[in-house]
């Protein structure tokens, strides 16, 4: 063979080689992006699943750097939730709807002390939840937390991005109002039974009024009560 025909086939090897090469870290490239998109959709699957069930599972089902990922978001995630939480349970625990039964006016009036500090301690439980969960949702409090897990930029914008709880937060405040609302009038209520105490007494299971306006004022407070009952039931079903 002679020098032109070695010459030609040095060349066809070589760019044998290089489109191997080529096609090599394509492959490689390929295989990396399929990783990666399977490795993300792991953890926004995850999140996904948390923001509609509201529970979270610990275990960690991705891997490196999304692994850390995952982490830091469940960690985020448990903290509001919990916070959520403190507010529901004591809603579910409160017996405020009880506070004009007959029972509760017999035992706790006329002044209804333990009644009128059940109404204050909610309420403060009410703004201090609503004050932890805008403030846990301004973009500064999630960019430091994003900043905690040293992650480059592409997961820290995920991690910024899957955390948009706004509307939730103005879901719960919208209902921490009417609740609000709702414990102003029962609270109302109480006020004008202890500046009128003289006036009535509880008998046969009933309130008896020796004024007849003041009976007028008591069924327009309970028809106050009764729409802002009537209000928070639409707002929280």
């Amino acid at each position: 063979m002679n020098k032109t025909g070695k010459k030609g086939a040095s060349k066809t090897s070589i760019i044998i080689i290089v489109v191997a090469i080529i096609v090599l870290c394509m492959i490689g490239i390929a295989i990396y992006l399929s990783y990666d998109k399977t490795q993300q959709n792991i953890v926004i699957n995850e999140i996904n699943n948390i923001n509609e069930t509201k529970n979270i599972d610990q275990t960690i089902k991705s891997k490196g750097k999304y692994a850390i990922l995952e982490k830091g978001l469940k960690d985020y995630l448990n903290e509001y939730l919990t916070k959520t939480n403190e507010l529901a349970n004591e809603y579910s625990n409160t017996t405020i709807d009880n506070a004009l039964s007959i029972e509760n006016i017999s035992q706790d009036g006329p002044d209804f002390t333990k009644t009128k500090e059940s109404i204050k301690n909610l309420k403060n439980k009410e703004q201090e939840v609503k004050s932890a969960l805008e403030n846990m949702t301004t973009e500064e409090y999630i960019n430091n937390k994003a900043n905690e897990l040293n992650l480059s930029e592409k997961y820290t914008n995920i991690y910024t991005t899957a955390l948009n709880l706004k509307e939730d937060v103005n879901n719960i405040s919208d209902m921490i109002s009417k609740y609000d609302e709702y414990l102003s009038t029962i609270e109302n209520m109480l006020n004008f039974l202890t500046n009128n105490k003289n006036y009535w007494s509880v008998s046969q299971n009933k309130i008896l009024f020796t004024k007849s306006d003041l009976l007028t004022q008591y069924n327009e407070n309970l028809n106050k009560i009764e729409t802002a009952q009537s209000n928070l039931q639409v707002i929280t079903n």
